[in-house]
């Protein structure tokens, strides 16, 4: 993608990873039938999977989380996500909405994320060259997690940002209805959050939001500082106007 951030997830679900000079770091780990994709995908990078020192996670839904575990097997690596999604998740296992998905075996809760390390807003981490800053912008889930990391390219320095969740399908009339549960006055917050970040580099927590796979077929850099305005300009119209029609 760029410098030392790396592209290893599928055409739905967005896993990036990045060299740090002192190990590797992952960005979500998609669905649990990517357990065995993953590290192949790692490996034709010329990586070793054993070199994961950090797994972090956008957010506790199951296609974020759910090779999590195979991974973790194989490095050794710390698992972080927020404090809030990590207790969201130990006492309602079925806010990781694996009934969405019923084909796919997860069972609850063994294999629902125990994380090692819980975020909290405003964590900065720092691992050899790179810095991972750790914003919380809840709504999809109430403890979504927005990362900003650095990424080195030769001698220079760009800033990606990895947007937390941004689907509606947990904040629509149905889930409220269902649920109980209504964060969308969070999800107004954060979105004020989003639109006062500039970043030089968008990267979707699934693949199509920032086209990941269209910009590489045809060449573009990843670095455009207009990607990530545009988009969440889109998001916002699209929330309000969800809003406005469901009353």
């Amino acid at each position: 993608m760029c410098g030392n951030l790396y592209f290893v997830g599928t055409k739905d679900s967005a896993t990036h990873l990045l060299d740090t000079g002192e190990g590797l770091l992952l960005f979500d780990t998609g669905y649990p039938n990517m357990q065995d994709f993953l590290p192949e995908s790692i490996t034709k990078l010329g990586f070793d999977p054993k070199e994961i020192r950090y797994i972090f996670h956008t957010h506790g839904h199951f296609d974020h989380f759910g090779a999590t575990r195979r991974l973790k097997e194989i490095s050794g690596a710390s698992t972080c996500i927020s404090g809030i999604d990590a207790c969201l998740l130990r006492a309602k296992p079925e806010m990781a909405l694996c009934h969405y998905m019923p084909d796919i075996s997860m069972e609850i809760p063994e294999e629902v994320l125990h994380p090692d390390r819980e975020l909290e807003d405003g964590e900065i981490l720092t691992i050899g060259k790179t810095r991972v800053h750790c914003i919380l912008t809840p709504g999809h889930t109430p403890g979504a997690m927005s990362y900003e990391i650095s990424v080195q390219e030769n001698d220079q320095e760009y800033t990606a940002l990895l947007c937390a969740g941004v689907g509606f399908n947990t904040l629509n009339i149905d889930f409220i209805k269902e649920t109980g549960l209504n964060w969308r006055e969070d999800f107004e917050r954060s979105l004020t959050i989003w639109k006062g970040m500039k970043p030089d580099i968008f990267l979707g927590n699934h693949t199509p939001q920032s086209k990941t796979l269209e910009r590489k077929a045809e060449g573009k850099s990843f670095v455009d500082r207009e990607a990530w305005p545009s988009y969440i300009a889109e998001i916002d119209h699209n929330f309000h106007e969800m809003i406005r029609v469901e009353g």
